[in-house]
């Protein structure tokens, strides 16, 4: 995906369910990702992974953000990206959580 600038993506998991990560399939131009954001079945938001967005090179990437298992189960996620400081098109081909182990 390429924005002029910056952007953000929102998707909801197929199915509600507590998490224990998260991951982005970065697959041409990965490094545009500052942001992760999982949103909580109550509303609650929370940060689980921030950086500065930089070029890592053409080669696809997994970001992926272990973050424990959360305390409510997950109804939505935010990926905000800046494709200005990641020159060249910006591919993410799938994003996804992993459920908890129960």
């Amino acid at each position: 995906m390429r924005w002029g600038g910056g952007g953000r993506i929102s998707r909801s998991p197929p199915r509600t369910a507590r998490v224990s990560a998260v991951e982005v399939y970065e697959t041409f131009n990965p490094g545009a990702v500052t942001q992760l954001e999982l949103v909580s079945a109550s509303g609650a938001r929370s940060v689980v992974y921030r950086a500065r967005a930089e070029k890592l090179g053409s080669a696809t990437r997994v970001l992926r953000a272990d973050i424990g298992c959360t305390s409510e189960p997950i109804v939505a996620m935010r990926v905000t990206i800046d494709s200005r400081a990641v020159e060249g098109w910006n591919e993410i081909d799938a994003i996804g959580v992993v459920p908890c182990a129960e």
